[in-house]
């Protein structure tokens, strides 16, 4: 720099080419500090910074996603599903081994002086994971069941019994447009064919017991996802309970904190004695814990 100064301070033609030339040497060497820098983050910071956008997403609510996150968030929750399919896959994996059956062990060893040539192990055989998810896709938990429903489906090589309904004013079976469809175009064809109308919880459990009752068994968990907002409509709690009792668990995720349960139109803490679990899910960590929690039973 000070040998700049001095070439500019001279105002004469060689005290102007040497500056042009110092300017040119200081322009190729900020353009290699550049060059340095931006190879050295896309090896040592470009990781990191995915890790902390990916942290502050994970915390955020669906309600606050923008556009610009949805590809960001696409990613994050495969590779979450991705990492509960294998953390899950570990535990029945260290089930399966099963324990020591002593007693039939030395009963089976007893012509071998005691010397336990067969091992015979306890196992306990548990259910293969059964979903069926029944969702409110009106306007105001549409997003909420967008990504619930992304998740399950990274799912899918997990759980591979999994039933899907939507409904608003009135239920829908989605598994096959969800099945067969590229994600986003079987979202827009859902909202579109079940999203409009009054939201009446009643009536969608009344056609889910009616119409499609044989798919609920005692291994099935029925995954409920909505803020129970029904427009003053009766919430047929008999068929709800009916739902329940035929299941092997009833949980409900909802996008409203508790503080809103049971005010204005919501009929959630009605049906909340008939939940195995009734929880609020509004992040895509919340939804990660909660699908954790339900495969943990068939661990």
């Amino acid at each position: 720099e000070a040998r700049l100064m001095e070439a500019l301070s001279r105002r004469n033609a060689e005290g102007d080419a040497e500056a042009e030339a110092l300017m040119g040497a200081r322009s190729a060497l900020q353009k290699q500090a550049r060059a340095f820098v931006e190879a050295r983050f896309e090896i040592y910071g470009r990781s990191a910074q995915d890790a902390f956008m990916n942290e502050i997403l994970a915390e955020r609510s669906f309600g606050a996603l923008g556009r610009s996150d949805t590809e960001r968030m696409r990613a994050l929750v495969e590779r979450m599903a991705k990492r509960l399919a294998v953390r899950h896959a570990r535990r029945r994996k260290v089930r399966d081994r099963g324990r020591l059956d002593v007693r039939r062990t030395l009963r089976a060893n007893a012509g071998h002086d005691g010397v336990p040539f067969d091992i015979i192990w306890k196992i306990k055989r548990k259910d293969r994971p059964k979903i069926v998810a029944v969702c409110d896709v009106s306007g105001s938990v549409a997003q909420y069941v967008r990504f619930l429903l992304l998740f399950l489906h990274a799912l899918k090589e997990k759980v591979t019994d999994l039933e899907t309904f939507a409904f608003s004013a009135h239920l829908a079976d989605v598994s096959r447009p969800l099945e067969t469809l590229p994600f986003e175009t079987a979202m827009r064809a859902i909202v579109d064919e079940v999203g409009s109308g009054g939201t009446d919880y009643g009536a969608a459990f009344l056609e889910l017991d009616r119409d499609f009752g044989e798919v609920i068994d005692r291994r099935t968990t029925v995954l409920v996802l909505g803020d129970g907002r029904s427009n003053y409509s009766n919430p047929r709690l008999d068929v709800f309970k009916q739902i329940a009792d035929q299941a092997k668990r009833l949980v409900w995720l909802c996008p409203e904190p508790a503080t809103n349960w049971g005010s204005g139109d919501s009929c959630l803490l009605e049906y909340r004695p008939f939940c195995t679990l009734l929880t609020h899910c509004s992040t895509v960590t919340d939804l990660e814990r909660a699908l954790d929690e339900i495969l943990m039973a068939y661990d």
